[in-house]
């Protein structure tokens, strides 16, 4: 497991916030991903907040290597948008939407004492679990989406997801001065 003295260094690293937890604003970064220009480009049906403070991992893609990858940091108090953390991972959920399996990275802040003792899924409540999942179906749902939670795993899982992103990044962006490598 990622220890929080190295978080500078981890796959999380900081991660610039998009959407506190509680906000029923969906906000996404446009322009370049280095870029990080907040702007709200949508607002989900319904009046559900985000359970976790959400936003996206910086220099890295997701599978469709347009986006940075979505992340999720289990916090005690909502960050502030277009802020960041510097936090660890500890599990992944894999979204089936429309048949595509979209994960999620969980995290939790290194410097907050409320989560300093979660290491993996295993330590993580069973509530904020079904919070996130009913969270993401519910909004998926409401858009006419085919969506259910295919699962979750451990912060091994969530590391490599990480680095998988971040290679991606490396990959599309070769010459990009703020590209920095996995240790």
């Amino acid at each position: 497991m990622l220890a929080c003295s190295d978080a500078a260094r981890t796959p999380a690293g900081a991660t610039p916030w998009a959407s506190p937890r509680g906000c029923v604003n969906w906000s996404t970064i446009c322009g370049h991903v280095t870029t990080e220009i907040l702007c709200i480009v949508e607002i989900p049906k319904g009046s559900h907040g985000f359970p976790t403070d959400y936003g996206f991992v910086p220099e890295t893609l997701g599978p469709d290597e347009q986006d940075p990858l979505d992340v999720m940091v289990a916090a005690s108090e909502p960050t502030c948008p277009g802020g960041g953390v510097i936090a660890r991972p500890v599990a992944v959920m894999a979204l089936s939407d429309e048949g595509e399996i979209e994960r999620k990275a969980l995290c939790v802040p290194c410097e907050d004492p409320t989560w300093e003792h979660v290491g993996g899924l295993e330590d993580l409540p069973n509530q904020l679990i079904e919070e996130i999942g009913d969270f993401f179906v519910a909004c998926k749902r409401r858009e006419g989406r085919e969506v259910r939670v295919a699962g979750w795993s451990s912060h091994q899982d969530a590391e490599e997801v990480i680095r998988q992103a971040r290679a991606r990044f490396r990959q599309n962006h070769p010459h990009d001065d703020d590209a920095t490598a996995d240790p």
